[in-house]
């Protein structure tokens, strides 16, 4: 009864914080834009990307043009989504901390109570963001059961195809959601569980889940014309060493103090080496001490 009353109380906590950064942030021209969109959408037109770009799917569109019929085209409205999808990533926060550590009741108030991080995408309009919050523990949830040892091999291949649509739906809303589908791809090469036939068409739900990028890059030209195009090939390299040397350092930790560049790679590559991970810790279905 404690937890459940603290609970309530950290809710309301976090819902006057939500509403308070929303009503007192002002909008600002790319905001502004997806607005622009989803009046649009009212109007007839219907985007694929956001306005001016080939890639960031044009999903908040749609969904803002929802909230401008309801309740009329205002910053209000345009708020009405980000603090929905805000307790979207609270809730999925739980479960997945459920999922792996039996209890997610702390990730729970910890994501109720949000860092400036965090609450800058609890009202931001620009939803190709916000909705990272929300698809990334989805993902993950559906990749650990795809990966359960326990769970039988419908179950498993049942939450793979789910897992495979939503990633390339997320894919065509935001391109770093292409990280999940690469990594599970090498988990299942690892760990090669037993899944039903119906795994064949993994790839056929992901082109399904991201088909309005085909669709817009077929009808502009074809998959090999420069709209289509994500990313320069000169510039992939690029691209990995800075995954390598920047984003994976500051995501294990490693001190800002430490230069950027190479000798970052090298503790990186380092840390991995020295660390011995169980695989089948997060495959586990009963919380840690039960039974």
């Amino acid at each position: 009864m404690h937890w459940r009353l603290t609970s309530i109380a950290i809710l309301a906590v976090g819902i006057l914080i939500r509403i308070g950064a929303a009503a007192s942030s002002p909008i600002w021209f790319d905001e502004a834009t997806v607005g622009l969109m989803a009046r649009n959408v009212l109007t007839g037109e219907f985007p694929w990307f956001f306005y001016g770009q080939s890639f960031m799917g044009a999903v908040e569109a749609y969904l803002h043009a929802l909230a401008f019929t309801l309740w009329g085209s205002s910053v209000t409205a345009l708020r009405v989504w980000p603090i929905l999808i805000s307790f979207g990533h609270v809730a999925l926060a739980a479960l997945l901390c459920r999922r792996i550590f039996g209890n997610g009741v702390w990730a729970m108030w910890l994501s109720l109570l949000p860092s400036p991080f965090l609450l800058k995408w609890g009202h931001d309009a620009r939803l190709h963001y916000d909705l990272i919050l929300v698809l990334t523990p989805l993902l993950l949830l559906l990749a650990l059961q795809g990966l359960d040892d326990g769970a039988s091999p419908v179950r498993r291949c049942r939450a793979l195809l789910i897992f495979a649509f939503a990633s390339g739906l997320g894919w065509w809303i935001n391109l770093l959601m292409g990280l999940l589908p690469v990594s599970l791809a090498l988990a299942l090469l690892v760990r090669r569980p037993r899944l039903h036939a119906a795994a064949w068409g993994l790839p056929l739900a992901f082109l399904l889940g991201s088909g309005p990028f085909w669709i817009f890059s077929l009808k502009h030209g074809g998959l090999a014309s420069g709209t289509a195009q994500v990313a320069a090939p000169g510039a992939l390299a690029d691209h990995g060493w800075q995954l390598v040397t920047n984003a994976v350092p500051i995501l294990m930790g490693i001190p800002r103090s430490v230069p950027p560049g190479g000798l970052r790679g090298v503790m990186v590559v380092v840390a991995l080496s020295l660390t011995e991970i169980d695989p089948g810790l997060l495959m586990k279905t009963d919380p840690p001490g039960a039974g």
